[in-house]
């Protein structure tokens, strides 16, 4: 295995990215303003997206 190639570290980046996203999402409904929240809810989203993907890939091949 080369460096840097561990591919069991990828769900628990995975992870770490979907918890913060979590602890995020509880800050940004703080947030004062509607819009920012959108804005806000839109961006982790978007990061949400890929850490869920990294964290469930399919290892059976």
């Amino acid at each position: 295995m080369g460096m840097g190639d561990h591919p069991q570290r990828t769900p628990l980046y995975g992870v770490l990215l979907l918890l913060g996203v979590l602890f995020l999402g509880i800050w940004v409904h703080e947030l004062p303003y509607v819009g920012l929240q959108v804005l806000a809810y839109i961006l982790l989203v978007m990061i949400a997206a890929p850490a869920f993907v990294m964290t469930f890939r399919d290892y059976s091949r």
